[in-house]
């Protein structure tokens, strides 16, 4: 692993597994959980099958907040030394979206 690669401009180190480096892997570890979380959170809600509204916004939530959170921790974390700085604006932006 070069040095380049090796820390993240926050100064975090990065870990390789399987000849892959992966950049903030506690970052992109504690993303993929939340990710896991929301998606847990949707199938729940749409297995509860309620209408109205506030039912519906909720799983939009869920559902949104899953996509920013993996794009996050994937593009904006683990492999940001391949796509750039500029793909964290992905995770940032549809996070934005769920909460609107």
């Amino acid at each position: 692993m070069n040095n380049e690669v090796g820390r993240s401009a926050s100064g975090q180190p990065s870990i390789e597994i399987f000849g892959i480096t992966i950049m903030e892997p506690m970052v992109t570890f504690t993303d993929l959980w939340i990710t896991a979380v929301c998606l847990y959170a949707l199938v729940k809600l749409i297995k509860l099958n309620k209408k109205g509204k506030v039912h519906q916004y909720i799983r939009w939530y869920f559902g949104i907040m899953a996509l920013a959170t993996f794009l996050g921790g994937v593009l904006g974390h683990a492999f940001q030394y391949a796509v750039g700085l500029e793909w964290k604006l992905p995770g940032w932006l549809i996070s934005m979206l769920a909460v609107i």
